[in-house]
């Protein structure tokens, strides 16, 4: 679906790639005109697809019965968030309750006539210390058949909610935006998955300098037509930049869906980045931009570059076609390229097959390349290991800073009361106030980000065979870093 519309990049003031309310990497334009209407008319047609449908219509019965066999997990925000909702109403815009002890966890459980030990599997020897490690962000607690029952019937609960005959009608009740021509960049709009892929495919074949992706998932079939193109390119004498800035989450068992990608660019000659990002507490922050810009043009959206995302999911995206004849073009894509720019020079950087090879460094030179190929994981997982301890302790920072400096307070103030969130907010008015530079400086002298450049400097100089002292191998190395919590 072409259109010719108008648009804006959203605008956050301050935030890289428009943050969303949890500070998290984002991206996205206010569209209006031809595509707004298209978007308008797809939404509109899905919400009657779906208005009145039950659980069982949603999951399907096959998933109903999976709910109830399967290990299911929570962490402590995820059990909060339950007992509250079992607790009973709360008034709009009220927060969880703040629970840091098994006693209060159990008081509000009792709230909603539950006695928390029977909803999790622990023995009565470990309980204490289970509950009170999952409390500290360190674990997850499996459902007991009884915790799943009352996780069931809460999710039942909130589908009769939505289907109530006031909400139902209300449903009906949409304005579409106007359809009528407004500006000349064009815009396509995808929402069916094949609409989907093809725009990303077409995007990255068309890119003729440069593909700039920062991506939550990156998989093996979107990281193999980047390189593709760049090698297609090469061919002809040509030279596409491509720089990838990879989400650095780990699964709960440690793995990230990012190593397939990250290991295929680099086995075609690209050095992906892992994103480093600042927190303003203890919540995490994602790359949760679903954003491929090139020299042609931007996608933007709800799309994971995943196959499920790409193939699967029920999402929306659209290319955002540049245009440098058109002054709002030409600026959207100015600011894309320097809100992607400065993500990528606060990542970091660091092969995976140079870490392996410095891991393995004493097994010898026979079938070293296999012993390398098998060490690749493990040296993702020590680096994102070591990035989640910088994250964790910028979050002190950021509130030790925030306690202890009026300034900081004040303008915190401010920008909430202009309509930033709290951890915008935090992280805006620490910039500020201490000024850039110097906010920058206490960041780079972390000990945790000391730790990360000190790793960076040991495995480069260790493939380039200076500074032999420095790069000198300690067994404990190949242990996996411990994670650190900051109180």
């Amino acid at each position: 679906k072409f259109c010719e519309t108008s648009l804006q990049t959203c605008k956050r003031p301050g935030n890289i790639l428009k943050r969303t309310l949890c500070e998290n990497v984002d991206s996205g334009y206010i569209v209006t005109g031809a595509a707004a209407a298209v978007l308008g008319e797809n939404l509109a047609r899905d919400i009657q697809d779906s208005k009145g449908a039950t659980l069982k219509e949603i999951w399907g019965e096959h998933h109903t019965e999976k709910f109830a066999e399967t290990n299911l997990r929570l962490g402590s925000r995820g059990f909060i968030s339950l007992l509250d909702a079992v607790a009973g109403p709360s008034a709009a815009g009220t927060k969880p309750p703040k629970i840091e002890t098994v006693e209060q966890l159990e008081k509000l459980a009792e709230k909603g006539g539950l006695k928390f030990q029977d909803l999790i599997v622990s023995s009565k020897e470990s309980y204490q210390s289970d509950v009170e490690k999952m409390l500290t962000g360190r674990s997850h607690l499996q459902l007991s058949d009884k915790g799943k029952e009352v996780l069931q019937a809460q999710i039942e609960r909130a589908i009769e909610a939505t289907n109530t005959p006031k909400n139902l009608q209300r449903l009906d009740d949409m304005t579409q935006p106007s359809a009528r021509k407004v500006g000349n960049t064009r815009v396509d709009v995808a929402d069916t998955p094949v609409e989907r892929e093809a725009l990303v495919l077409s995007a990255i074949s068309q890119a003729e300098k440069f593909i700039y992706l920062p991506g939550f998932v990156v998989t093996r079939a979107v990281a193999a037509a980047i390189a593709e193109r760049r090698e297609q390119l090469s061919s002809e004498g040509k030279k596409l930049d491509v720089r990838v800035v990879a989400d650095a989450g780990l699964y709960p068992h440690g793995g990230t869906p990012n190593s397939y990608g990250v290991k295929l660019l680099e086995d075609r000659g690209i050095q992906p980045r892992w994103a480093k990002l600042e927190r303003s507490g203890i919540h995490d922050r994602k790359i949760h931009a679903k954003q491929l810009i090139t020299d042609k043009g931007e996608i933007t959206g709800s799309t994971n570059f995943s196959t499920q995302g790409l193939r699967e999911n029920w999402e929306t995206s659209a290319y955002v076609h540049f245009n440098e004849n058109d002054p709002e073009s030409a600026a959207a894509k100015a600011k894309s390229i320097e809100q992607f720019t400065e993500l990528w020079n606060q990542s970091f950087e660091l092969s995976t097959i140079d870490y392996a090879d410095y891991l393995t460094q004493d097994d010898g030179e026979i079938g070293k390349e296999w012993f390398i190929e098998e060490t690749r994981d493990s040296a993702i997982r020590h680096s994102l290991r070591l990035i989640g301890n910088y994250e964790r302790e910028t979050g002190k920072l950021h509130q030790d800073i925030l306690n202890e400096n009026a300034e900081v307070q004040a303008r915190k103030a401010e920008l909430q009361a202009e309509g930033y969130s709290y951890g915008d907010a935090t992280l805006k008015a620490v910039s500020e106030v201490l000024g850039e530079q110097e906010y920058r400086e206490m960041l780079r002298n972390l000990d945790t980000n000391q730790t990360l450049e000190q790793l960076q400097s040991k495995v480069n100089n260790y493939v380039l065979g200076v500074d032999t002292e420095t790069a000198s191998f300690n067994p404990e190395d190949l242990q996996m870093p411990a994670e650190i919590l900051f109180a």
